[in-house]
């Protein structure tokens, strides 16, 4: 049995764990084995996901304090994946396809208003007017 723990323990993986819940899985293998720390922190190093792999492995942790503090923040610095349901990556599209029409339904209506459009034209020529007349009164003034 021991032999099948130390299978376990070196060929763990962590895919869907978080770190803590992963950590704790590899420290029971660890009791189990009767390994130390050195060969928990290579076991644990070997099994956590690339990305947080990368980031612990380039901050050198001395120590298993460390490998677990590093792990945690390289947690943290993982970008969230699109959800590997497909079902609710299929919802999510017709839900931003939904939006997408949404807005589009809402820019061709305030663009093809009557109502709108004599506001914006009046607001122009109030604008345009007021402006002719401030520059009008300066250069009569010089």
């Amino acid at each position: 049995m021991k032999y099948q723990h130390a299978n376990d323990l070196f060929n763990m993986k962590q895919r869907d764990m978080l770190v803590d819940n992963f950590y704790a899985k590899m420290q029971c293998l660890t009791t189990d084995v009767g390994a130390d720390e050195l060969m928990l922190c290579f076991a644990v190093i070997n099994g956590l996901n690339p990305d947080i792999c990368n980031y612990v492995t380039c901050t050198q942790p001395t120590t298993w304090t460390d490998l677990v503090y590093h792990a945690k923040v390289g947690e943290m610095c993982v970008p969230v994946s699109q959800p590997s349901d497909p079902t609710l990556a299929v919802k999510l599209e017709v839900i931003q396809d939904q939006l997408k029409w949404l807005t589009e339904e809402k820019t061709k209506t305030r663009s093809v208003s009557p109502v709108c459009s004599v506001g914006r034209e009046s607001e122009r020529l109030c604008l345009f007017r007021r402006e002719s007349s401030r520059i009008d009164s300066r250069s009569g003034s010089h």
